[in-house]
């Protein structure tokens, strides 16, 4: 009696151990079997997770519960590998078309400020620009580009006439440079702004390239001018040489002196405008105490 309790004991053991193989393996393999069909709605290959189920499927019906669950949790992983994968491309794919949106407007925005600096408005862009950014804001990623081509050939077509104005004037502002360069003049901050220039225009930032080829120029004025303004200076420094010599002899040079301590005061307070003026009265007024001095000296 007692081995028989024994065996009866062993026999419930194993009749509840096979039972819970049991619900495992069809758990196991119900769950591989779901994946497998979301994967299948989703529009995935699902070939070689549905082969690797029916393996499983011909374990259980064997009563090979160990393999069967080995099989179908293989299946699952396949099976939610694709899904994931799918998932992933999604994403990428959502953040790809994302930032195209973001870039074309962008690119619009960027391109109507530029239009803006030459007071160039296209009627309605800014509330184009701002309903795509609504769009973009609620992820309607077609309906960004359907707003944009509303006034994208108005606005490229604006801007490229800006680009070919800006191509020009910045190719006369680079011969003005090369001309400069061949009147011995140091020009480098000029060629650092031609670069910056070229930049510009790249960027298509064409308004702000067509200002720079006033400031190239102004730069290259302003070291005409600054050389003109050295040579006058170094005039005035030889007139102030020749009034004294005249001076010494006895020339009477108060009214000329006068004169060039006016220029010099002139001078030094960067007021150049009337410098050659002075220069040419002072040269005049020298030349005719040299004159009175050689007639004096004739009388004599």
């Amino acid at each position: 009696d007692e081995v028989e309790g024994i065996l009866e004991g062993l026999e419930e053991t194993a009749r509840v151990l096979k039972a819970e193989l049991t619900a495992a393996a069809q758990e196991i393999i119900r769950r591989a079997r779901e994946a497998i069909d979301e994967a299948k709605g989703l529009g995935l290959d699902t070939a070689e997770a549905s082969g690797i189920l029916v393996n499983a499927d011909v374990y259980y019906e064997t009563a090979q519960y160990d393999d069967a669950v080995e099989f179908a949790r293989v299946a699952e992983q396949k099976a939610e590998g694709l899904i994931a994968e799918h998932q992933e491309a999604k994403v990428r794919e959502e953040v790809s078309r994302r930032d195209t949106a973001r870039t074309a407007i962008d690119r619009i925005r960027k391109l109507i400020d530029d239009l803006a600096r030459a007071d160039i408005e296209i009627l309605g862009a800014k509330d184009v620009v701002s309903r795509a950014a609504q769009e973009l804001q609620a992820g309607r990623y077609d309906a960004v580009h359907q707003e944009l081509a509303k006034i994208t050939p108005d606005v490229e077509s604006v801007s490229q006439g800006l680009k070919a104005a800006a191509r020009d004037l910045i190719a006369m502002a680079g011969q003005t440079i090369e001309a400069a360069k061949g009147d011995g003049f140091q020009v480098t901050q000029a060629e650092n702004v031609l670069t910056t220039a070229f930049d510009a225009i790249r960027d298509q930032r064409y308004v702000e390239a067509i200002e720079y080829k006033k400031v190239i120029e102004d730069m290259i004025q302003d070291a005409g001018r600054q050389r003109a303004l050295a040579t006058l200076e170094h005039r005035l420094k030889d007139l102030r040489t020749e009034l004294e010599a005249n001076e010494k002899l006895g020339a009477d040079v108060r009214s000329t002196a006068e004169l060039l301590k006016e220029a010099e005061e002139d001078a030094r307070e960067g007021r150049f405008e009337r410098l050659e003026t002075y220069a040419k009265r002072i040269e005049g007024s020298l030349a005719t105490a040299r004159t009175r001095g050689a007639a004096g000296k004739g009388f004599r």
